[in-house]
This record gives structure tokens, C-alpha cells and sequence, in this order.
């Protein structure tokens, strides 16, 4: 065993082990799972890097996402990932240029950087305000002012479209939406057309407006409305000589106003669609009539004109002394109560009505309607007696009034009528007022929307569906005619040539002998000497002619026998109505007389025995009052002495 230098070395080694304090040194144990310290690598004094130590002691070579986020880290140098804050330091380039990549990357824990803090305000930086005086005029500032206006409505409006013209003026069209939460209407988005002269914003910008799902008369009132308010901002900027892009002005006074607008514009609408319902004539003029422009006029160019005048003014007084010679010498052949095919005369334009048609289409089958026959009733201008004719398209009739014998007569045109247009047709009466349409006796020909052939259609009475069929392709029509009017210049009719009377009556006065107009009461109200409390007429049946009562209709009409009526107009308001006992629908007024228990201005009770004790009237002028009478004094004394 001793001659054994392995098992000698071995004995020898664990008693040094055993022996702690003997001169042998005892070797550290090394732990079998060393443990690794989360620091950054340690660099030593002298500069150099232990590569033992860096390769237990470097921790990831991941970068620490909180830390790069926010510059600041829970985990603070216990962290397992690096904190890295790269950033430029322009009095170390040197230093950072010695260091290894190695050492730029990773810092260490007495070094590290912190962010700053992102609750830092920043205050922002207000825009330059342009602006140019009125001799700034093609400079590079007031170029650039244009540039700037266009970009801003570029970068303000999405898809905007900038076309430049041959005139070098800019078109800038871009989409407004609205963002109001007041907003109620369907339309919610407008599109403008702003155009830009190349002197902007030295010269005023004009704007106009895509109709798109917008009704006329809104667009028109929009497009007046924003292009005043260019002319008021250019106006006052003249007037203090400065300057400057509209673009942003002009966005806010759209935010501001497009509601008000709007509402506006939308009310102007219907009123201009009412209007033309009702047969009126409304001109909307798209711009405002510029005045001619008056130029300076020369001395001797005056001269010429007022040579030239009187000239002309001799030419036409010769002309009209030519005509009237030709008038006295040949006077036109009147077929007096019949038709004329070719009438010598024509009315003039002044006299023109028009025929205007309350009309519904329910089943959307008719193309056109035009009138073959219009009959009607008119008054004679001059002793306001009644007549009726009939008149066919193209002609004219003549007659002459029974009571004075003045020469009347009536032109009639059709017109096409259809859904969007209640005007059938053009007279130009002579003589006479027309005042009421007989649509019974009157003849339409209706144009059929499937096959485009005409039919025509009689006898249709006011108020009632009239269901037929088209006599070509069988197509069902249904339509209801409610009123037949005429509208026009009543005043501008010209008058009658008197007849050959024995005795020409007087002139009368027609002031109480008005049209049949909605809105306006009748003659007297609608009374007549029959009936004092009826106040309405009544459109019998039989003929289609309107009567205050069945004894007017009698007196008047021997040729048929009557029979009751089923219509009638209101004596107050001209409204044709289905027959009723009641109050009329549309003005509440009593269209007969009721029973009441009050004065009401002398038209109630007017018997002092059945009326109210609480009206003024039920004991004026008479003898039932309580009057006061004095017991006391030298009133009361003498009174009793007279008894």
C-alpha cells in the first residue's frame, strides 16, 4: 500500500482536506447551479472587459420594451433586459468613437438615461396671417396667398378637384358635409364650385352650387345667398385696403348658416310650387337684372339721335292715320252668334287667360289631356248679363249680349296638360268676363301613357273619380277633376262694339259681380232674392251650371227638367265643396242661417224675447231695467209731491 504513489498522493490530499488550518490552501467549492446576477457588465479600471465575468454576467440581448416606451421601468436595475436610450451628444463624438459596438449598446446601471416626461405641454405655433394691399397685384405674396388658399381647401375637404381655365382663373370643387346634429333633412351633403380669378384674394371669388337631390328654387336661393356674402367680405375689405385668404371664413359662414338657409330656401319652395298650383305665374330670375350701362353721350352724336327720333315718331303717327283710313273705308264682315274658323282679328296678348285645372291622375295612366270643347258662362262687361258658350278648339265665337247688344266673343287654344302642368289652355275674350266652366257640356281627349293613342271624354262631372278605359289597349284610367279656373289680367279685356239698340242701357257697375276665386266671397255673398240666409251656390247636375237656388236654375233653364244638386261653393270663400248642411270645410264659415240666442252683429236673433239675458241687445230700448231711484233728498221729495 505504501510503495502505491497514486494511493500516497490520495491520502495525502484528504488529510489537507480534513486539516483546515494546515499550510495546504483549500480550493472554494464551485456551486453546481451557479447563480447569475442580473446587473449589466462590469467594466474594470483599467478599461479591459473580463470575458469570464461578461459571459455569466450579460444579461439578454433583448431591449426592454417598457423602458424604450416610456423611458422608465418598474424592474429598475434588476430588469433582465437592456435599457438602452440612444441618443447624440455633440461634445462626445470622440468618446464614441473609442468605445467597441459593444460597449455603445449597453450601458451601465449608474448611467442610465430617463426619458422625459410625456405630460410635457407643447404649445403650438399660430399660423402667419396673410395680408395684401390693393397694389400688390401679381407679386410673388399674393401669388403665394392663392397657393395657400388652394392647399387649404385641399387639405380641408377630401377629394377636392382644382382645374385651372384658359383665363388662368382656378375652379375649386369641393364637398361640404354637414355635421349639425339639428340637421333633419335628407340633403346632408353640398357640393361647391368656388372659383378664383388669378388676382386672389386682391379680386372677389364667386361660388355656385351642384343642384344634385336639391329642388331649383333652394339651389338658386343658396347659390344668392353665399355669393352676397363674398360680395359683403370683398366689399369691406376694399373698403379698408387689406387683404387676405377667404378660405376659412367662407367654411365658417357655411357651418353658421347652411341650417337657416336651408330652411329658408325649403319654405321659398313651396311657396313658388303652391303658387304654380294654383295657376299663378312665378318668374324666379336665376341672377339680378344688371341696369344698361350708361354711356356719356357726345354733342354731336345727340343731334343725330333726336333727328332720328322725330323721324321715327313721324313714321308711326303716319302709319296709324293709314290704318285708321283703312279701318273707316273696310270694316271686317261679324258672323254675330255663330263660330268663325278664321277670325280676321286676334285678341291681344294683354287678354289672355288662363285655363287652370285642379286634376288627379290616380292610376299614373294618362300622358296628356287637352281640351276639344270648352263650354262656359260670361258676363257682359258692360250690363254684367249672363251668357253661355261653347267653343271649340282653335276657333271663336261670337254673340251678342241680349240686354245691351254689345258684340262679345271667345278664343279658345288648348294647351297639353299633364302631371306637372295644371294649364290646359289660352281664351281671349272680347266683351265679355268669363266666369265659370261648364265641364259637363265640355269634351277632353286624353293621349293613353302605354299605347300614345287619344281618346276623347265627355259629359265628366266636378269632384268625382271617372273611371274608363283606353279604347286602344284596354289600359284602366281613373282621374277626378275638382275646379276648373281662369287666371290672367281681367282689366286688360278689351271691350265690345255697341250694337244697334233701340236703348242702350246704362253702364254697370260690376264691382259686386267678381269671379268665381278661391279665397274671395261670391256675389252678395252667394244670396238671392229667393233666399235671404243661403249663402253658396249649387251646381245642379243636369245641366253643370251653377245657380244660387232651384228657382234661379228654373227661371233660367225651361229645356230640362232639374235635378237635385250634389255640389255647391262656399258664399264666403269661392270653395267648390260636395253638398253639405254644415259649415264649410275650408273657411268654417255658415253657409246657412243657424239658430242662436245672440245679436252677432245683427245677423243672429234679432227677437228680444228668445235672446240671451247675458247679450247687451236683450233689453236695449225698452222698458224692463232696473232703475235706480233716490229715497232721500229733494228729488225724492218732489217725486212724491207729483203723486
Amino acid at each position: 500500500m505504501a510503495d502505491d504513489p497514486a494511493a500516497a498522493t490520495s491520502a495525502e490530499n484528504a488529510a489537507i482536506d480534513s486539516n483546515p488550518n494546515s499550510n495546504g490552501q483549500q480550493k472554494p467549492r464551485r456551486p453546481r447551479f451557479p447563480k447569475k446576477e442580473k446587473t449589466d457588465m462590469v467594466k474594470n479600471v483599467d478599461g479591459e472587459e473580463d470575458a469570464d465575468i461578461k459571459k455569466d454576467l450579460l444579461v439578454s440581448n433583448k431591449k426592454c420594451r417598457y423602458f424604450k416606451a416610456t423611458g422608465k421601468c418598474r424592474f429598475g436595475d434588476k430588469c433582465r433586459f437592456k435599457h438602452v436610450y440612444q441618443h447624440k451628444e455633440a461634445n462626445h463624438d470622440n468618446d464614441e468613437e473609442a468605445l467597441p459596438p459593444a460597449e455603445k449598446a449597453i450601458m451601465h446601471p449608474e448611467q442610465t438615461v430617463h426619458m422625459p416626461s410625456s405630460n410635457r405641454r407643447f404649445v403650438p405655433s399660430k399660423p402667419v396671417r396673410i395680408v395684401l394691399k390693393a397694389d400688390q397685384i401679381g407679386t410673388d405674396e399674393q401669388k403665394k396667398a392663392r397657393e395657400v388658399e388652394i392647399l387649404y381647401f385641399k387639405r380641408r375637404f377630401g377629394g377636392t378637384v382644382v382645374k385651372t381655365l384658359e383665363d388662368g382663373k382656378t375652379v375649386v370643387t369641393f364637398t361640404y358635409r354637414v355635421s349639425n346634429p339639428e340637421w333633419v333633412f335628407d340633403v346632408n351633403t353640398v357640393t361647391f364650385i368656388l372659383t378664383l380669378d388669378p388676382e386672389h384674394p386682391i379680386s372677389c371669388a364667386t361660388v355656385d352650387i351642384e343642384q344634385g337631390m336639391m329642388p331649383s328654387p333652394l339651389q338658386i336661393y343658396l347659390i344668392k345667398k353665399f355669393n352676397d356674402m363674398l360680395k359683403e367680405k370683398y366689399t369691406s375689405c376694399v373698403n379698408s385696403d387689406s387683404f387676405e385668404p377667404i378660405g376659412k371664413w367662407f367654411v365658417r359662414e357655411i357651418d353658421k348658416n347652411i341650417l337657416e338657409l336651408f330652411i329658408i330656401g325649403l319654405k321659398r319652395t313651396k311657396w313658388l310650387q303652391d303658387a304654380h298650383a294654383s295657376g299663378m305665374k312665378v318668374t324666379v330670375f336665376d341672377t339680378p337684372e344688371e341696369p344698361p350701362k350708361r354711356e356719356l353721350t357726345k354733342p354731336e352724336t345727340l343731334h343725330k339721335d333726336e333727328s332720328k327720333m322725330n323721324q321715327k315718331n313721324y313714321d308711326e303717327s303716319e302709319s296709324q292715320e293709314d290704318e285708321e283710313d283703312s279701318e273707316g273705308e273696310k270694316k271686317p264682315k261679324e258672323n254675330v252668334g255663330g263660330v268663325v274658323a278664321n277670325p280676321v282679328s286676334t285678341a291681344p296678348k294683354s287678354a289672355q287667360l288662363k285655363v287652370v285645372v285642379n286634376w288627379v291622375d290616380s292610376e299614373q295612366s294618362i300622358g296628356t289631356i287637352t281640351f276639344s270643347s270648352l263650354s262656359g258662362a260670361a258676363r257682359c262687361l258692360r250690363c254684367a248679363t249672363q251668357e253661355f258658350f261653347d267653343v271649340a278648339n282653335g276657333k271663336e265665337h261670337n254673340w251678342n249680349c241680349k240686354k245691351c247688344s254689345t258684340v262679345q266673343g271667345i278664343k279658345f287654344e288648348s294647351v297639353l296638360g299633364h302631371q306637372n302642368s295644371n294649364i290646359f289652355g289660352h281664351i281671349y275674350p272680347k266683351g265679355c268676363r268669363p266666369v265659370d266652366c261648364i265641364l259637363l257640356s265640355s269634351k277632353l281627349k286624353i293621349a293613353c301613357m302605354s299605347c300614345s293613342k287619344d281618346f276623347t271624354v265627355d259629359g265628366l262631372p266636378y269632384g268625382s273619380v271617372s273611371m274608363t278605359w283606353c279604347q286602344h289597349c284596354n289600359a284602366k284610367i281613373r282621374f277626378a277633376i275638382d275646379s276648373i279656373r281662369f287666371h290672367g289680367q281681367f282689366n286688360a279685356i278689351p271691350e265690345g262694339e255697341k250694337g244697334a239698340a233701340s236703348k242702350v242701357p246704362k253702364k254697370k257697375n260690376l264691382k259686386d259681380d267678381i269671379l268665381l276665386t278661391p279665397g274671395q266671397p261670391l256675389p252678395k255673398k252667394g244670396t238671392c232674392k229667393h233666399y235671404g240666409k243661403s249663402f253658396r251656390w249649387f251646381r245642379f247636375p243636369c245641366c253643370g251650371k251653377l245657380y244660387p237656388c232651384d228657382e234661379c236654375h228654373a227661371a233660367n233653364e225651361r229645356d230640362h227638367e232639374m235635378k237635385i244638386a250634389n255640389r255647391m261653393v262656399c258664399g264666403y270663400c269661392s270653395t267648390e265643396q260636395p253638398f253639405s248642411k254644415e259649415s264649410c270645410k275650408h273657411c268654417k264659415g255658415n253657409v246657412i242661417n243657424i239658430k242662436t240666442q245672440f245679436w252677432e252683429g245683427g245677423k243672429g236673433c234679432r227677437n228680444q224675447i228668445s235672446m240671451s239675458k247675458n247679450d247687451s241687445k236683450k233689453y236695449k230700448n225698452s222698458n224692463k231695467k232696473t232703475v235706480p231711484t233716490k229715497r232721500t233728498g229733494p228729488e225724492a221729495k218732489q217725486e212724491k209731491e207729483k203723486k
